[in-house]
C-alpha cells in the first residue's frame, strides 16, 4: 500500500495521469493511458470468505481472477457455493462488473451490474 501511496504522491507532483491495471484482461489496452503512471494490482490478491449466517460473501483484493475465485471458493467450502463470474477465468470482479457483468449466470439472473 505505502509503494501505491508514493506513486500516486510523484504522478501528483509531475502532474501525470495515473492508469490502473487490474488482472491483465484487456482486449484494446483503453486501460493504459500514454504518458501516464500505470498502478498494476497483480499482487493485491487477498482472499476471504466470510460466512456468518445468513451473511455469506468473499471479499478479494483487485488482483484477483474469477479462476482464482473460483478454485479458493470451491476448495473453501466443498463445493456448496456457486458465485456469479464472467465466462473468462481471466477476467476479475473489476472488469466483469464495470463491463456490465455477463457470464454464466446471467440468462438466470440477470447481469452482475444490476446487482
Amino acid at each position: 500500500v505505502r509503494d501505491i501511496q508514493k506513486t500516486l504522491r510523484f504522478a501528483r507532483w509531475h502532474n501525470m495521469r495515473i492508469s490502473v491495471l487490474s488482472t491483465g484482461h484487456h482486449m484494446d489496452v483503453r486501460n493504459i493511458a500514454d504518458n501516464a503512471v500505470h498502478i498494476v494490482m497483480s499482487n493485491f490478491n487477498e482472499k476471504t470468505l466470510i460466512d456468518a449466517g445468513d451473511d455469506k460473501h468473499i471479499q478479494v483484493g483487485p488482483g484477483q481472477t474469477f479462476g482464482e475465485i473460483t478454485d479458493f471458493v470451491q476448495e473453501e467450502t466443498y463445493g456448496e457455493w456457486v458465485i456469479a463470474t464472467g465466462a473468462d477465468s481471466t477476467v476479475g470482479p473489476y472488469g466483469w462488473s464495470t463491463g456490465g457483468g455477463h457470464g454464466y449466470l446471467s440468462r438466470k439472473y440477470g447481469l452482475g451490474a444490476d446487482h
